[in-house]
């Protein structure tokens, strides 16, 4: 498996909320993000 540019930072990202005081609020954009998203 190669990992391209973006979908590495995109793991960092995700990584450094969950490790840092930012998990909350990433998983609350990201599910408001999905919902929005759904009814389009």
């Amino acid at each position: 498996m190669r990992w391209t540019l973006e979908g590495a930072r995109s793991m960092l990202n995700v990584r450094a909320a969950f490790q840092s005081d930012h998990w909350r609020t990433f998983i609350d954009w990201h599910t408001q993000n999905e919902i929005n998203n759904a009814h389009r």
